[in-house]
């Protein structure tokens, strides 16, 4: 597989407290954190949408196995 074009995304964004984000940081001062991922161009034409906070567990509902792939045009 080659990669013809990498596209960086902001999925969305959350608020989380610095003491977490940042070693040694006193609490209670808040930070938006942004949620990143890519879509990602390949050679042959399909589109993967790049998620890299989701694991297995959170790409179906629980109980469900996950969808089948899907190839877009």
């Amino acid at each position: 597989m080659t990669v013809l074009r990498l596209v960086p995304l902001t999925l969305g964004w959350q608020e989380l407290d610095r003491f977490i984000a940042l070693d040694g940081y006193p609490p209670g001062v808040g930070d938006r954190i942004p949620i990143p991922g890519w879509v990602i161009e390949r050679d042959g034409g399909g589109l993967i949408l790049y998620d890299p906070a989701a694991g297995p567990s959170e790409l179906a509902f629980p109980g469900y196995p996950p969808p089948d792939p899907v190839a877009l045009p």
